[in-house]
């Protein structure tokens, strides 16, 4: 069969393995998300009272140990100490693996976004999917985020130079100024490039982006000025409006 080493040099093969990893982690966090721990623990239940042990399937102890309570309830604002790394901990993926896909991330444009992605400030959002991905593959690695600096500054400076508020699963986004603070090497990594003034300054910067962009945006949508001779002989121009817009709207979105 083909090793990890293979499928991982392979361009389909590195994205297939760093998502089916990634949707694991990612049902994992919905499942405590979307369903308070007291429901989980009285489904199981119930299911377990109404088809008796002798109709459980062979599966039932994992799904118990599934749906036992983390810690984690939709209400709170911060995680539980241990939380999500130990929750992560009771199905864990093999650390090899684990290990070649963060590898991978760290250091490859794994889905070949950067060339669409031309200015060197929009590289954030060019990988914004798969740091979407760092995010829930590092809580199986919480040794990673705790004790391993050189390997976070390297995963901050390449993901979240300019960004900290992260969407990881549909609906949902993490504030990796609140999310990393309980791990040291997670949070210095942060504290390097992430500080009140920057962080002001980069906001006004996108908010002061707003006027011209909007002004032309408003002057493509003008009636007969997108026709087919305007996009051949300006196709640059309007991409490059589009992808700054999209991308200062994205950056003010979420932060």
């Amino acid at each position: 069969g083909a090793s990890v080493g293979s499928i991982m040099g392979e361009q389909e093969g590195k994205q297939l393995l760093t998502e089916a990893a990634y949707i694991h982690g990612a049902l994992l966090l919905c499942l405590d998300l979307r369903l308070h721990p007291t429901l989980k623990e009285r489904l199981v239940v119930s299911f377990y009272r109404y088809k008796g042990s002798s109709g459980t399937s062979a599966y039932m102890d994992d799904v118990i140990k599934l749906c036992r309570a983390s810690g984690y309830l939709p209400s709170q604002t911060s995680h539980p100490p241990g939380y999500p790394e130990q929750y992560f901990g009771r199905f864990p993926l093999p650390r090899k693996i684990l290990g070649s896909i963060v590898g991978r991330l760290r250091l490859d444009d794994v889905y070949s976004q950067i060339r669409h992605y031309p200015n060197p400030e929009h590289r954030s959002q060019a990988l914004s999917q798969q740091a979407g991905y760092l995010y829930v593959l590092l809580y199986f690695l919480p040794d990673v985020l705790e004790g391993e600096p050189a390997v976070m500054r390297e995963i901050v400076d390449k993901h979240f130079n300019d960004n900290w508020v992260v969407p990881f699963v549909a609906q949902h986004t993490a504030d990796l100024t609140i999310a990393w603070k309980p791990y040291q090497a997670a949070r210095s990594a942060l504290d390097n490039v992430h500080f009140p003034a920057g962080a002001r300054k980069h906001t006004q910067a996108m908010r002061g982006h707003l006027p011209t962009l909007q002004t032309r945006v408003s002057q493509l949508l003008c009636e007969g000025v997108l026709n087919g001779e305007f996009l051949l002989r300006s196709a640059g121009q309007v991409l490059s409006t589009v992808r700054h817009t999209n991308v200062c709207l994205r950056w003010l979105t979420l932060h």
